[in-house]
């Protein structure tokens, strides 16, 4: 999300870098303040994580579900960030959370702490699956792209599009439009490979259900 957000605002707005930023705000600021949330519901054993996860994934189905349907200049889109922030903090916030928790706090020797090590491997994880989402949305949307607007630009004035978001407005109104549209059309689909990837994500809450839900101190 943080990588097409922007690349939809400024394909399918035309607006610059800055306020694309101030466009993301919604999402970033959500998401820090749910990985926030997350510790003050969780701790003293309140509430076990693995329910906050799971609001954390609904509310990502939830706001993804939505975005295709929104416009970019609507204003709802900002909510719908929200949404999706809030739920991507809770499940950041999980995700450290639990992590001590399941593997356990005890060393094996000298320099081996299961807890450490697990805390760093699901980082990695992390931004190893976000790699991996981003190469096949990105490769799904550019096709879409470049085929339906094969019979409109030239390749040259396609290479010049794909190089830098500016160049489209350097064509006529007519072909200017079709352009966004094309790349407002690209990233629906899009939106909807990253909804199938977070609805799968619920696996992950089923592993780690117990009768006896994981609290933490």
């Amino acid at each position: 999300m943080i990588i097409l957000l922007p690349i939809r605002y400024q394909t399918t707005l035309g607006v610059g870098p800055l306020e694309v930023g101030v466009k993301l705000l919604p999402f970033e600021l959500l998401t820090s303040t749910g990985a926030a949330l997350t510790g003050a519901l969780a701790k003293n054993r309140r509430i076990g994580p693995v329910y906050v996860g799971l609001c954390g994934i609904i509310s990502q189905i939830a706001g993804l579900a939505g975005l295709p349907s929104i416009t970019p200049t609507s204003t709802e889109v900002y909510g719908l960030q929200a949404i999706i922030g809030l739920g991507a903090g809770f499940d950041i916030g999980v995700a450290t959370l639990m992590t001590p928790y399941i593997v356990g706090h005890k060393g094996l020797g000298k320099c081996f702490y299961p807890s450490a090590v697990a805390t760093a491997a699901g980082t990695q994880f992390r931004f190893l699956g976000s790699a991996i989402v981003v190469s096949i949305t990105t490769a799904v949307g550019n096709s879409l792209v470049k085929a339906r607007l094969a019979d409109a630009l030239t390749p040259h004035q396609i290479q010049d599009v794909f190089r830098s978001s500016a160049s489209i407005n350097d064509l006529s109104p007519e072909l200017e439009q079709l352009v966004r549209r094309e790349f407002n059309s690209s990233f629906d689909v899009q939106f909807r490979i990253i909804l199938g990837f977070t609805v799968a994500s619920l696996i992950s809450i089923a592993l780690l259900w117990k009768k006896h839900q994981i609290l933490v101190d």
